[in-house]
C-alpha cells in the first residue's frame, strides 16, 4: 500500500460482534476525510482512505471491504502497512498472541528506519485483565525505546461500553488511558465517529482495564438485580409485567430499560419475552465476572452481588445454555423458586424431583 510519509494508515485486527460494527464506522469516517477536507481537518493527521483489517475467518472482511477496507491476511500484514492499529479480541490469550505477532514486525519496520517520520499507535479495546495490560505496556515500551522522541511509539488500554448495537450505532462509551498526547488524538478520531463520548482515566493503561472491569461490575449487578426482582414479582403475585411497568417509569433509560424488556414475562412468546439469543454470551459474560471477582480479591473486596451472579449464569451454563445472553440469569432464579425458566422449560424438577413435561 503506497503511503506518503505524512499520512497514517490505519488497522484494525478482530471483526467479531463489537469489532466488525467498530471498524465499519471507522471505514466510513476515512472515506468521508477523503472526500470532505472539513472531516479530515478534524482528524489529528492525514489518513489513508482505506482501512487495512485482519480476522481470522477471513469471510467476515467481507462487509468492511465493501466500504473501502483493504483485507490481509496475517496480523503480520497489518503491523507492516499501519501505523495506528486496534485489535478488539475475546480474551487475555487472543491479545497476547496478536500482540506476539504484531510487534516483532514493528521491531523490524523501526530497524529499517521506516518508523522515523511518524508516531505508532497501539489501542487495545478489548476486555482484558488488568495484569495484560501491565505486559503489553512493558513490551511496547521497549519498542519505543529505540524509536525517536519525535515520534514514539504510544500504548493505549481503550476498552469500550455497550452493546453490539451500541456500537452499530456508533453510541458507544470509550475509556482513554494511555500517554495523554496520544489520547488527545485518538479521542478525536473515535468520538463521534465510534462513540457518544469518552471516559479519561490518565496515562496508566491499568487504569483503563479497572475502569472497563468497574463498568461491566456496575452492569453485571444490574442483570443480577433485575433477575432477582422479577422472580420475586411473579412469586409475590404481582408478576413480571408490573416490574417491567414500574422500570418504564423509574428507571427508562440504558441497562435498566434494555434487561427488564429482555426478562418479562418468561412464560410467554412474544417479542418483549424472555429473550436468550442476542447481546452477551454466557461464556463471554463469565470471562468478565472472573476477572472482576479477580480484581476484588486483589484488593480485598467482597462483591457479593457478582459472587451470586456468577452462581446463576454457572447454573444456566451447566444446563447447555453458554451461547445464550447473560440476562438469562432470571432463568437460574426462577429454577430456584420453583418456577419454569423459560417459555416451554419442560426441564425444571417436580418437588418430587422428577421433570415436569410437556
Amino acid at each position: 500500500m503506497a503511503q506518503n510519509s505524512a499520512t497514517y494508515t490505519i488497522g484494525w485486527v478482530g471483526l467479531g460482534n463489537m469489532g466488525l460494527p467498530m471498524a465499519q464506522n471507522l471505514q466510513s469516517l476515512l472515506s468521508q476525510a477523503a472526500a470532505n477536507a472539513e472531516v479530515a481537518g478534524r482528524l489529528p493527521f492525514p489518513v489513508h482512505p482505506s482501512l487495512v483489517v485482519y480476522n481470522r475467518t477471513q469471510a467476515k472482511c467481507a462487509s468492511v471491504v465493501e466500504l473501502g477496507a483493504t483485507a490481509v491476511s496475517s496480523v503480520a500484514e497489518v503491523a507492516r502497512t499501519c501505523d495506528l492499529i486496534f485489535t478488539s479480541l475475546t480474551n487475555d490469550q487472543t491479545v497476547r498472541s496478536v500482540y506476539n505477532e504484531l510487534l516483532p514486525t514493528l521491531r523490524a519496520r523501526q530497524e529499517q528506519g521506516l518508523l522515523q517520520t511518524r508516531s505508532v499507535f497501539l489501542i487495545e479495546t478489548s476486555t482484558t485483565s488488568p495484569q495484560l495490560a501491565t505486559e503489553l505496556s512493558s513490551q511496547v515500551q521497549l519498542l519505543a525505546s529505540g524509536q525517536s522522541s519525535n515520534h514514539p511509539v504510544y500504548f493505549l488500554r481503550c476498552p469500550v461500553f455497550g452493546a453490539p448495537v451500541a456500537a452499530q450505532s456508533a453510541s458507544l462509551v470509550w475509556v482513554l488511558s494511555g500517554p495523554a498526547p496520544a489520547c488527545v488524538a485518538l479521542k478525536s478520531i473515535v468520538i463521534p465517529a465510534l462513540g457518544r463520548g469518552a471516559i479519561e482515566v490518565g496515562e496508566d493503561p491499568v487504569q483503563g482495564s479497572n475502569m472497563k472491569l468497574l463498568g461491566n461490575f456496575f452492569i453485571g449487578s444490574t442483570v443480577e438485580t433485575l433477575s432477582e426482582a422479577a422472580v420475586l414479582a411473579e412469586k409475590a403475585g404481582l408478576g413480571t409485567a408490573k416490574m417491567a411497568e414500574f422500570v418504564e417509569w423509574m428507571f427508562p433509560f440504558g441497562t435498566y430499560l434494555l434487561y427488564s424488556r429482555k426478562m418479562v414475562r418468561p412464560e410467554e412468546p412474544q417479542p418483549d419475552g424472555f429473550i436468550t439469543d442476542v447481546g452477551f454470551s454466557i461464556d463471554l459474560c463469565l470471562k468478565d465476572v472472573n476477572l472482576i471477582r479477580e480484581l476484588a480479591r486483589k484488593n480485598n473486596c467482597q462483591l457479593p452481588t457478582m459472587d451470586a451472579f456468577h452462581r446463576h449464569l454457572t447454573t444456566v451454563q451447566s444446563r447447555g445454555h453458554n451461547d445464550w445472553d447473560w440476562s438469562s440469569a432470571v432463568a437460574a432464579l426462577r429454577w430456584e423458586a420453583g418456577l419454569p425458566g423459560y417459555y416451554n422449560d419442560t426441564t425444571f424438577p417436580k418437588p418430587d424431583g422428577n421433570l415436569h413435561q410437556p
